[in-house]
């Protein structure tokens, strides 16, 4: 639809600002039709992983509690703790993708309001094709756009599809709000079953044992151990994810770079300071 609209303003007469206006304007409403679609089918993705992750938040915390009422208390239980609470994603990373999730539903309301406002315009595009050409400077020239358009005016044609693009986006709107409410509401559900479940293991996970006790067997081991610690292939999964967390957080890191320099900085600074002060 959008390469449609854009072939047809491609071949639009030049020297007419009113008719390349009413173009541009439908051109992108087309595109940001196009965009909503993509959108929303992201959304949507984005949607299923959370509600499926809070599934198996709340699965996790039924079966923990499970196992703690039937009074496991031994190194299986306490290892299958210390796998859940590995697992479990942080509270700060669940309410950063629920700030986010807010912000982009309030933008997707205020997108309605501004679409029911042009909606509005729009009820008699004849009308206000006269009113666009009313107000065009070149309606003083005898031979100007305004004057050549005076019987069939092209602008009523683009104002007339224009009606037809926001009737097309307006539900794409409505389905982006119903979805990001639900994963509103699935990341509320996840944040609250997360913050439970880790409450739970902080209570229990430091009296049950999760690994077996040190002794001659595991000092065997630690030469394994200690190359698979060494592998390369961990090295660059580190820095990937290192990488992924930055440009995330850029602030963040930022200012924790900034503060370590600071702190270097006063360092150097603090003997002389205190031979000043001796």
């Amino acid at each position: 639809l959008a390469g449609q609209v854009e072939t047809r303003a491609a071949a639009l007469p030049a020297g007419d600002a009113v008719l390349a206006k009413a173009a541009a304007d439908n051109l992108a409403l087309a595109r940001e039709l196009l965009d909503a679609n993509e959108a929303l089918a992201a959304q949507r993705g984005k949607l299923a992983a959370e509600e499926q992750a809070l599934a198996r938040d709340r699965a996790a915390l039924r079966d923990s509690r499970t196992r703690l009422e039937l009074g496991g208390r031994s190194e299986q239980v306490g290892t299958w703790l210390w796998a859940v609470l590995r697992r479990l994603e942080s509270e700060a990373a669940l309410s950063e993708r629920l700030a986010d999730t807010h912000q982009s539903l309030a933008g997707v309301r205020l997108r309605l309001i501004a679409l029911d406002e042009t909606q509005r315009e729009l009820v008699d595009p004849a009308a206000l094709a006269r009113q666009l050409r009313a107000n065009d400077p070149a309606r003083q020239d005898e031979d100007g756009p305004a004057a050549r358009a005076a019987g069939n005016d092209p602008v009523r044609a683009w104002l007339e599809a224009r009606v037809d693009l926001a009737a097309r986006l307006e539900p794409l709107l409505w389905r982006q709000v119903a979805a990001l409410e639900q994963a509103e509401r699935t990341l509320q559900a996840r944040l609250q079953s997360t913050t439970e479940l880790r409450q739970l293991l902080d209570r229990n996970l430091l009296w049950i044992p999760s690994h077996p006790p040190v002794d001659a067997a595991w000092f065997g081991r630690w030469p394994d151990g200690a190359r698979d610690l060494a592998k390369p292939s961990r090295f660059a999964t580190s820095a990937r994810l290192l990488k992924e967390s930055v440009a995330q957080r850029p602030l963040r890191y930022a200012g924790a770079v900034a503060l370590v320099l600071a702190l270097l900085w006063l360092r150097r600074r603090a003997p002389a300071r205190l031979e000043g002060l001796a």
